[in-house]
């Protein structure tokens, strides 16, 4: 079955209806550093959408999405649909992790052109980088956590963007 894209059905990974091994992380020493997550009713009211406010003055702020060990070698690109606040703050970019085995690999690829209006992203899997200083994933096989992170330095100081629908999908020409 062909999904939106071009994708076949993929693995779903979070539409919001239920928040469930989700949550927020700062780092512990900067205080001023927060993210505040929530599921709210979406503009159709028929939908559930997650809000995320965040203040990163100083560092940064995530809000994560447990994977809990899920196998993604079948799949070869992360859809999402987001858009920002512009009463708030709307990040100019913002980072996007993969970890795996238990967090201590990561790979990351940074979003931009965010804006009020709604907006479909499909990120290959293939375009996510391993940071200096971190291990790169070895393999898809043991998925911990999708992470959005807010960095100070790259995001702004404070905003609010709003997350639906987040799959990994294939091509359906394939991986």
């Amino acid at each position: 079955q062909v999904g939106e894209g071009g994708f076949e059905v993929g693995l779903f990974i979070a539409d919001f209806q239920t928040c469930f091994d989700m949550g927020a992380a700062s780092p512990g020493d900067k205080l001023d550093n927060f993210l505040f997550d929530e599921c709210i009713i979406g503009e159709n009211q028929a939908n559930k959408i997650v809000q995320l406010d965040y203040e990163a003055p100083s560092a940064w702020a995530a809000f994560w999405i447990r994977l809990n060990g899920a196998d993604i070698t079948n799949y070869d690109t992360l859809t999402f649909y987001a858009r920002g606040d512009a009463d708030v703050g709307i990040p100019l970019d913002f980072k996007l992790e993969l970890k795996g085995a238990n967090n201590t690999q990561t790979n990351v690829f940074y979003v931009s052109g965010l804006n009020e209006e709604w907006r479909y992203y499909e990120i290959s899997l293939e375009s996510f980088k391993t940071p200096t200083g971190f291990s790169p994933i070895c393999s898809w096989e043991d998925m911990s956590e999708l992470v959005f992170t807010f960095e100070s330095g790259v995001s702004g100081e404070k905003g609010r963007i709003y997350l639906d629908n987040i799959y990994l999908q294939r091509r359906q020409n394939g991986a």
